[in-house]
């Protein structure tokens, strides 16, 4: 999913939740249950795509820091999982 996406679903929630309080306001409980479930959903794919972003950027993070050659002399402890960025520089 590209940021257009995940900026077309926060487009997306912001009008049901317009719509819950509008139903909440007029007192239709079966509406803002139906569409709180929708947003629920909603917020379920933005956070994956968030997750996925950041676990790709870590992956680039760990790919990069493998490539470059660390100063030896620098390095006390060394952990991939640890800082995989403090390695490499």
């Amino acid at each position: 999913m590209s940021q257009k996406d995940t900026d077309a679903l926060v487009t997306l929630r912001a009008a049901l939740v317009s719509e819950r309080r509008a139903a909440a306001s007029a007192g239709d409980a079966k509406t803002v249950i139906r569409i709180q479930h929708e947003v629920a959903l909603i917020d379920a794919a933005i956070s994956d795509e968030q997750a996925l972003g950041q676990q790709e950027k870590d992956d680039f993070a760990t790919t990069r820091a493998l490539r470059r050659a660390p100063d030896t002399t620098k390095i006390k402890e060394f952990s991939l999982m640890d800082d995989p960025i403090r390695v490499a520089d």
